[in-house]
């Protein structure tokens, strides 16, 4: 399971391989006027993730810890579209981070001049074993 302080969310810009992986004719903001929301803010997601997170065994077994980075278009109506592994640890620990953002009800869509928009988002996710000693 992960901690508050271990999951930080950020934004960063967008680049060309969305338009290979996630081809649309809408434009994709990489800074919009207003970013997208997980419901209830920053301390909801990081609640759902601690909550949600399954350690793979076999990532337990060998003591594999690190963060897996996520990155995702949140669309206009808010549903998470085209997850992509941006930083890969290990297959099994990137299998779970696809699934816990499979998971992740609708977002708050990101805004230009008052208009919902298409908008990225980075999602580090810290597997992180507790301490033994």
């Amino acid at each position: 399971k992960t901690t508050n302080d271990s999951v930080k969310t950020m934004y960063v810009r967008c680049d060309s391989l969305y338009n290979q992986i996630c081809p649309n004719n809408s434009t994709i903001f990489s800074e919009p006027e207003r970013l997208p929301q997980f419901p209830g803010g920053e301390d909801e997601l990081i609640a759902f993730l601690i909550k949600n997170i399954e350690y793979p065994s076999e990532c337990k077994e060998q003591r594999i810890q690190e963060r897996v980075i996520v990155k995702f278009i949140i669309d206009e109506s808010g549903k998470i579209i085209c997850p992509f592994i941006c930083r890969s640890i290990h297959p099994a620990l990137d299998k779970e981070a696809l699934r816990i953002v499979a998971l992740m009800p609708d977002w708050k869509p990101a805004s230009n001049k008052n208009m919902p928009c298409m908008s990225c988002f980075t999602l580090p996710i810290l597997f992180k074993l507790p301490n033994t000693n």
